[in-house]
């Protein structure tokens, strides 16, 4: 079950050992319940806040009404004392309403619950950060905000290299490479031999059963026939590095 007990006010779910808590579910509907606690809190000061108002307005016409009383009619003592008596009472209910009200704004002083989770996903997460995990989890249901996953690719720091024939350069959110290559004529450590019966010089890897020098290569003059296969560039390779795959997401909002 969810939850096998509740808090008294606001039906919070207070989990026992063998509960099995959801966290779209019961995490939801407490979060839902404390919203509307303190919305309810706020309406509550609100109307103590009123009455506070209401009371100063009234003990501020009380005063009027005493001096007037005091100046004009000094011997209505009686009446005055019993008007007296009525404002230390009423400021009295001012002074307790002020006390009530301090302590409402204390509560709400607390950070809500949301608040603080997107103050702390702004912080460790802001918008561009990289998520890296084992878990195919999306982060935005962990943390919140956008998330755009990223696959088959590899990180690179951004910036400047220097490589032997110059520099190349990284921009940040910038893409490329690629997962297989061909090599090309230009690139293979084998060239091929010049066409057959013609006076020009070639590397040629011969093969005992094409030319009879065994597995080797042989630097000679090809106006001898040396049957070579042609090159092709047509088998892709692979240059990947030692790997350990893991989900990665993107922040965009």
């Amino acid at each position: 079950m969810s939850a096998s007990n509740f808090t008294p006010y606001l039906k919070l779910p207070q989990y026992a050992p063998t509960d099995k808590p959801t966290y779209l579910g019961d995490a939801n509907s407490a979060y839902l319940a404390i919203d509307t606690g303190f919305h309810e809190v706020q309406g509550i000061a609100q109307s103590a806040s009123d009455a506070v108002n209401s009371i100063n307005l009234d003990t501020s016409n009380i005063m009027d009404t005493l001096s007037s009383v005091s100046a004009t009619q000094k011997t209505q003592g009686s009446s005055i004392m019993t008007l007296t008596k009525d404002s230390q009472s009423q400021a009295a209910d001012i002074l307790a309403a002020q006390n009530a009200i301090k302590d409402l704004q204390a509560t709400q002083g607390t950070m809500p619950v949301a608040t603080f989770k997107q103050m702390l996903l702004n912080t460790a997460y802001p918008i561009g950060s990289i998520y890296i995990s084992t878990s195919s989890t999306n982060p935005a249901s962990l943390l919140g905000g956008t998330w755009i996953s990223l696959s088959g690719r590899f990180l690179i720091g951004a910036g400047s290299l220097s490589t032997a024939t110059g520099s190349v350069q990284f921009n940040a959110g910038s893409t490329g490479g690629n997962y297989q290559t061909y090599i090309t004529e230009k690139q293979s450590p084998y060239k091929m031999a010049a066409d057959e019966n013609k006076d020009d010089w070639g590397l040629v890897r011969g093969s005992t059963a094409d030319v009879g020098f065994g597995d080797r290569v042989v630097i000679g003059k090809s106006n001898e026939q040396h049957p070579t296969a042609p090159f092709d560039g047509q088998d892709p390779f692979t240059l990947m590095p030692p790997y350990l795959a893991v989900f990665m997401w993107k922040r965009t909002a």
